[in-house]
């Protein structure tokens, strides 16, 4: 961070991207540079549209100022040692686009109102110490397409909610304390391409047209769980699927033949 002295202008600090005509910070980029320490007060920034420091040391709290940047698009905390809650007033930040705290020191639940952050394409809070349900508010956020909760210690029944999100991609629930059963709902969409459910206490048996409902379906995971009935053998017909982990459950009969087609069964 040598370039962070008086005998520069700011705007030509490293990682910083500064509006041409207003000279504004608009992007923060200190992405493994070895930062530590608590992030300061930054509310000031309010051209900021992207602010990535993952991969860092940094510690104490996400400060509560940052839901003053309205204009910020994309937030990468990811990879440091932040701790504390998820500031409420982070969810004022209606322009985000893609949030990423994953691998953190996080706390308490998730906010309610991070269903109206209605422009979010991804949101990852995995590797976290997050407690709580899974809100049923991220029903509303109909353009997302990227949801990892995993590794933390959330609890009570997947939200029937998730199943108003088509465009979702990628869902990663796995490794925490959720229960109860899969929802239909949850097998309307068709566009997953990763499903990840497991080490939980969820219940229930397979839905048997699957193939119908994830015709996208690359990777597929409900291991350590308490599933029960038969695998279906149309799982062989959903025709990009690699990675298919069943392990650990309560499931019974036999493994149909159709399966050895797929390159990575578990």
């Amino acid at each position: 961070m040598s370039s962070w002295n008086d005998s520069l202008h700011f705007c030509q600090w490293q990682g910083v991207t500064c509006s041409r005509r207003r000279q504004r910070v608009t992007a923060l980029r200190l992405e493994g540079q070895s930062l530590a320490g608590s992030l300061p007060p930054i509310g000031n920034l309010t051209f900021l549209r992207e602010l990535v420091l993952s991969n860092n040391n940094l510690q104490g709290s996400i400060p509560t100022d940052i839901g003053l940047l309205r204009r910020m698009q994309h937030l990468n905390l990811s990879t440091n040692s932040l701790q504390g809650e998820i500031p409420i007033e982070l969810t004022n930040c209606s322009n985000l686009k893609t949030v990423d705290l994953t691998r953190n020191n996080l706390t308490g639940q998730i906010p309610l109102h991070v269903g109206h952050m209605l422009k979010l394409l991804l949101l990852w809070l995995g590797a976290n110490d997050l407690t709580g349900v899974v809100p049923f508010t991220l029903g509303n956020l109909s353009s997302l397409q990227h949801l990892s909760v995993a590794y933390n210690h959330l609890e009570g029944n997947i939200p029937h909610e998730l199943g108003r999100l088509k465009s979702l991609k990628y869902l990663y629930l796995d490794v925490n304390n959720l229960s109860g059963m899969i929802l239909p709902s949850l097998y309307n969409w068709s566009s997953p391409i990763e499903f990840f459910v497991s080490g939980n206490i969820l219940t229930g048996n397979f839905t048997p047209n699957m193939r119908f409902n994830f015709p996208q379906l690359r990777k597929f995971g409900i291991a350590g769980n308490q599933f029960t009935g038969v695998i279906p053998d149309t799982l062989s017909n959903i025709s990009g699927l690699e990675h298919l982990d069943l392990g650990n459950n309560y499931l019974t009969g036999q493994v149909p033949d159709s399966l050895g087609v797929l390159k990575d069964l578990y």
